[in-house]
């Protein structure tokens, strides 16, 4: 009797931590289960801050560089109407003073929409009705232009009369 009673006392016990390691297992997975979920929510979260961070950073930095550049050609239009001479001269100084600036492109706007390239390759401004209608409306734009060899560019237009000897009336200044 007492071999029976050890017999079933061992089955019983061999049950018993069958069920515990059994146990054991499922509450490890589960708490992993939960861990890696906690993880990747936390690596998410952590991703939305860095790429909200990064997107304020760059366009603070975006806008600065824009307020950067329409303040150079505020400058260059300053040295454009600070001496009277012929238009071949202001156009060479512009020239001069735009690529110590680091300007690729220059042109002058003209009323009808065309662009009396001063020096650089030509460029065409994508979408130029808008790009018109707000140097018309003396405002300061910002557009998307292709060069001729197809790179894409920004460029910038900024409002001013320029008047030449020979009556030519210019809206704005061009640069990129």
């Amino acid at each position: 009797m007492y071999a029976g009673m050890k017999n079933k006392m061992t089955r019983h016990l061999i049950i018993e931590l069958f069920v515990v390691l059994l146990f054991c297992v499922l509450i490890f997975s589960c708490s992993t289960f939960f861990m890696n979920q906690e993880s990747l929510d936390a690596i998410g979260n952590m991703n939305d801050v860095y790429m909200h961070s990064m997107s304020e950073e760059l366009s603070l930095h975006f806008a600065e560089v824009t307020r950067l550049r329409f303040a150079q050609m505020e400058a260059l239009m300053d040295s454009a109407h600070a001496r009277d001479e012929d238009p071949e001269n202001i156009k060479q100084r512009l020239a001069d003073e735009a690529k110590l600036r680091g300007f690729e492109y220059l042109a002058f706007y003209t009323l009808d929409g065309k662009l009396d390239k001063i020096y650089g390759n030509d460029v065409e401004i994508d979408n130029s009705t808008v790009f018109a209608d707000a140097l018309h409306n003396h405002e300061k734009k910002i557009a998307l232009g292709v060069g001729e060899s197809g790179e894409e560019k920004i460029v910038f237009g900024m409002p001013d009369d320029f008047h030449t000897e020979m009556d030519d009336i210019y809206l704005a200044l061009v640069a990129g």
